[in-house]
């Protein structure tokens, strides 16, 4: 027992609340996957990010909540030469979302001619 709760009912009650929570990626993942993303997450890459040196193109989905546009303005505000595109209407998968546009983003990014 946990305080007056039976440690049974927390797990379940954590396992619920993870479930409603967690991304997809998260919850589709085998533990030994979870271990590794834990540790990725958990790994601060800040201060590398000024070392890029090379022109960068960050695509984010407007509406992705997994990791939400906030992430993507830090990231390009730390990487000197990047540049910051917003797909609207898309979310976490954006290149599945909105395939079209990402693709038309990283044509014009390479500097081709429009896919389309």
């Amino acid at each position: 027992k946990v305080g007056n709760l039976p440690v049974k009912l927390l797990q379940d009650w954590s396992e619920s609340k993870q479930s409603q929570f967690g991304s997809a990626d998260w919850k589709n993942a085998s533990p030994k996957m979870r271990g590794i993303m834990v540790r990725i997450i958990h790994e601060n890459l800040m201060p590398e990010l000024s070392k890029i040196r090379s022109d960068t193109l960050l695509i984010w989905g407007e509406n992705d909540m997994d990791t939400p546009k906030w992430m993507g303005e830090k990231l390009s505000e730390l990487i000197s030469n990047s540049r910051l595109v917003v797909i609207e209407g898309a979310g976490h998968y954006s290149f599945l979302d909105k395939p079209g546009e990402v693709i038309s983003e990283i044509w014009r990014h390479l500097g081709l001619p429009a896919a389309w």
